[in-house]
């Protein structure tokens, strides 16, 4: 407003602001330079840029895979199997991995995140001990096809209807003998800088859930 020589800005007077604005507008000219030196270097000099994609590298010793290590990608996922966004994310991976076949190599990590899904830990824990008798893959479709049923009971009962050993993988999960590998796993994620949703990296991207939730064929 302007009453006489007096100037307010949002309830301040000019000279409260003054050097907020200056700041905007040298921060805004520089930008903007910015982007005309680029985009004038980019159609008169031919600039190329030779940088090698980032790459993040992974230890995935002991990790649930599909797919041979030797494909050109490796695409490692930090999962929770309670979240309802991993679940949603899931067809999508496997689309992949049924469209891509030898050429992808996919590597499961565990994320679970008991502030906010009270079971996926244990559920982290059931699906490596279901790992050590190669029932990985089937453990885990059938823990995001149902996520109200991540009780250990309810653990124990899919693992007998899934032809496992009911007493070895009992005795798996009731000692925690992998407690140690899910929190490596998670100490990976944060160092990876996953943000508590499901992740993906490869050799070149990464793939957030919110971004996966929509069906493959529109991607």
């Amino acid at each position: 407003m302007v009453q006489g020589e007096s100037v307010a800005v949002g309830g301040r007077s000019l000279d409260q602001t003054r050097k907020q604005i200056s700041d905007f507008l040298k921060k805004h000219r520089v930008e903007q330079a910015e982007t005309n030196l680029e985009q004038r270097l980019r159609a008169d000099v031919k600039v190329a840029l030779s940088f090698e994609p980032y790459r993040l590298s992974f230890s995935n010793a002991g990790a649930p895979t599909m797919g041979p290590e030797s494909a050109p990608v490796t695409l490692v996922e930090f999962s929770d199997f309670q979240c309802p966004y991993c679940r949603a994310a899931a067809p999508t991976l496997k689309q992949v991995a049924n469209k891509y076949g030898d050429k992808v190599h996919i590597v499961y990590r565990q994320y679970p995140i008991a502030s906010l899904h009270p079971f996926a830990l244990k559920a982290a824990e059931a699906s490596l001990c279901a790992n050590e008798q190669g029932k990985f893959w089937p453990l885990h479709d059938r823990m995001f096809d149902d996520q109200t049923k991540l009780g250990v009971s309810d653990l124990k009962q899919q693992a007998r209807e899934l032809g496992m050993d009911g007493k070895k993988f009992d005795a798996c999960l009731d000692a925690g003998k992998y407690v140690e590998q899910v929190q490596n796993d998670m100490k990976e994620g944060q160092r990876s800088r996953v943000a508590g949703l499901r992740q993906y990296s490869s050799t070149a991207v990464w793939w957030r859930a919110v971004q996966c939730r929509s069906p493959y064929s529109r991607r």
